[in-house]
């Protein structure tokens, strides 16, 4: 029988690029199977190319060569050269992975096996040539990468997707390779294989998008949609929208056709206590005053939302909306009761140091480039408003056949500061961004802690990074609102954009958040538009107290008995206004202070800032003052008088301080606040 196996001369490329697949898809089941997997950038399908295209060539080589070696030795053992040729790939992509060995080796293993005994087979039996077996391999792992990345998308929002996006295409492969091997003993016709790679490809694919692609609804026949989609750290005065020097045309155009806020104040300085506050609609405690750091530490782990009656997302479920939640901030994920009722969620890690090049989507190739060609490997801060944006997008695009709520919390402009090139203000500065963390010691950047300083002649350059920051995500609203449109649901969706608070940037002497409650730090936009909703601009200071009364009021929804805010629902739609005499409360919570935390109430003009514990207050004419630079406490006695009043009527109305006893960490959030810098 005449041995179909080529001469070393003559090998067809076809089994090479049917391997190089095949290493494609163990290198996205592997991206896939990540908790932060959500999808792929056009960058990413240009790397995902360039390697497959490296490793074809790089098998072919190794193949050649093998051959080529043997054969002056007088052997010809079909398949071992391709097995061979596999391993040494697979030993290089290998060589600085974290743990051997793996289910991935043990992949490896059977797949080069299987691959040299078929081509062994066809050597033997004389029905299929070598180029024909490598057009069945392209064929199966092209409808294999097919069945991967349907799996991925459908099974999107899954707490399952690990086990499922291993599971349903290796299910898919199954009856792939059978109608491959059966076409293979048919004396491998073209035509047929042709066959096999249209079905195998094309059904995965297109039975993906017949799920997730519904039709819209008809027009008026359900509830409104809501969109809340909260910015971290984001300070309102830096932003066109309020006056400010970054551009943000995005927001301007939902500030034009619906309600802004000119002074919304957030519940806290920082995430923890403001995001509790705000969907529970209750204040959050402050520190017990005069306590030691450690017990701060204890309290500040202690944050929670009231899950004892049914949450916002739990009520609208019960009233038929579909719920989801995309957080990029590293603790909200696990903090109780914060994410309780929401049907598709997600989180993507911010302080994380990783490569976001081309070949992001490739662990494998990734790992080996930063450890023998670094030079090609891009090592920055992981772009979760990317990830958050992919999700948000795909909830909208499988959900709009239905009334939605959807919750999307980026990171940004939260350090680490890393925007765009074209984005930033000042592009030369002495680091390539600013990630005051643990690894960005690496680039000489100052990490958090007591000798934390910035030179003054890169505070600017700092500011410039936060600025691009803030433009960044104006961008991604607009992604968003985009979405909508293309969707078709864009008039009968209802849009809030807020943030947790603020970020001093050595407005007074201080970087970051949480140790204080000036304007920068709690003072954050707050704008709502869409159907129903009045074109506006309400001068008056507002709570954020009051955003889950109001969402809940616009969607229908009854209010529980525990919230402790009011409705803002009835200023939106241009029946009432702001009593411009009510006043507005903040606590300070972090323990970053060397002192008490404070307590603040803003009336007016005028807002009162004072020391936990004690009768040190210092008062602002935000009208003249609203960088907060005078304290005129001593000109105003009668207004300290009325507004320390306020602010222990306040106190008293509600548990206003975590008891004293000792409590367990939440270890998950404890590793959070460390990562995130508040420890």
């Amino acid at each position: 029988m005449r041995s179909n196996e080529s001469s070393p001369g003559e090998y067809p490329a076809w089994s090479a690029a049917g391997m190089a697949l095949f290493f494609l898809y163990l290198e996205s089941l592997k991206a896939m199977r990540a908790s932060q997997w959500s999808g792929l950038l056009p960058s990413h399908w240009l790397g995902v190319g360039v390697a497959g295209l490296f490793y074809a060539l790089l098998l072919w080589a190794l193949v050649v060569g093998i051959r080529r070696g043997t054969s002056g030795l007088g052997l010809r053992v079909p398949g071992c050269a391709l097995f061979v040729a596999g391993a040494v790939l697979w030993g290089l992509l290998s060589t600085h992975r974290e743990e051997t060995p793996t289910l991935d080796d043990g992949i490896v293993a059977v797949m080069l096996a299987g691959f040299s005994f078929a081509l062994w087979l066809g050597n033997r039996t004389g029905r299929y040539s070598e180029a024909q077996l490598g057009g069945a391999l392209i064929v199966l792992w092209l409808s294999g990468l097919a069945a991967l990345h349907g799996a991925g998308q459908y099974f999107l929002f899954s707490p399952q997707r690990a086990r499922e996006v291993t599971l349903y295409p290796a299910l898919w492969l199954a009856p792939v390779g059978l109608g491959l091997a059966t076409v293979l003993c048919w004396k491998a016709r073209t035509s047929l294989l042709a066959g096999v790679a249209v079905v195998g490809v094309a059904t995965p694919l297109l039975a993906v998008f017949a799920l997730l692609y519904a039709p819209a609804r008809d027009d008026g026949a359900q509830q409104p949609n809501m969109v809340f989609l909260i910015s971290d750290t984001l300070r309102a005065d830096y932003c066109s929208v309020y006056g400010g020097d970054v551009p943000t045309p995005r927001l301007e155009a939902m500030a034009d056709s619906g309600t802004r806020f000119d002074r919304h104040y957030a519940l806290s300085p920082w995430t923890l206590p403001s995001m509790t506050g705000l969907f529970s609609s209750q204040y959050p405690k402050s520190l017990t005053p005069d306590s030691d750091h450690g017990a701060w530490i204890l309290q500040m782990n202690q944050y929670e939302v009231d899950y004892e009656t049914p949450t916002l997302p739990m009520r609208l479920e019960e009233a038929g909306y579909r719920t989801g939640a995309f957080t990029a901030n590293a603790f909200l994920p696990v903090v109780p009761g914060m994410m309780f009722g929401y049907q598709d969620r997600a989180s993507a890690h911010p302080i994380l140091l990783e490569d976001n090049g081309y070949f992001n989507q490739l662990p494998f190739l990734s790992a080996a480039l930063r450890a023998w060609c670094p030079v090609l490997v891009d090592i920055r801060p992981h772009n979760t408003t990317h990830d958050l944006d992919h999700y948000a997008r795909a909830f909208i695009r499988r959900h709009r056949d239905k009334p939605f709520f959807l919750w999307i919390h980026y990171i940004d402009p939260h350090a680490p500061y890393d925007p765009p090139e074209d984005l930033r203000r000042v592009t030369e500065g002495p680091w390539p961004f600013f990630h005051p963390y643990v690894g960005g010691e690496v680039w000489g950047i100052p990490i958090l802690g007591k000798d934390f300083s910035v030179a003054q002649p890169d505070q600017d350059y700092v500011r410039s990074l936060y600025e691009g920051e803030v433009a960044y995500i104006d961008g991604f609203v607009g992604r968003i609102q985009d979405a909508l449109t293309q969707a078709g649901i864009a008039e009968e969706t209802l849009f809030c954009f807020t943030s947790d608070h603020g970020e001093e940037l050595w407005d007074h002497g201080s970087w970051g958040h949480g140790q204080s409650l000036y304007d920068e730090m709690i003072r954050v936009p707050l704008i709502v538009a869409g159907p129903g909703i009045a074109p506006q601009v309400v001068s008056e200071p507002v709570s954020a107290i009051d955003l889950v009364p109001t969402l809940a009021d616009l969607l229908g929804v009854t209010p529980a008995n525990s919230w402790q805010g009011t409705s803002l629902g009835p200023v939106l739609r241009g029946d009432a206004t702001v009593r411009p005499d009510r006043p507005v409360f903040s606590h300070g919570t972090s323990n970053k202070s060397t002192e008490n935390p404070q307590h603040m109430v803003v009336v007016g003009d005028y807002k009162l800032i004072r020391v936990a514990g004690s009768n040190r207050v210092s008062l602002y004419d935000l009208a003249t003052d609203p960088g907060e630079t005078a304290d005129v406490a001593a000109a105003h006695p009668e207004v300290v008088t009325r507004l320390t009043t306020l602010l222990d009527e306040w106190l008293a109305s509600f548990p206003a301080y975590f008891d004293e006893a000792p409590a367990e960490f939440n270890r998950e959030m404890e590793q959070g606040l460390e990562g995130m810098g508040y420890l």
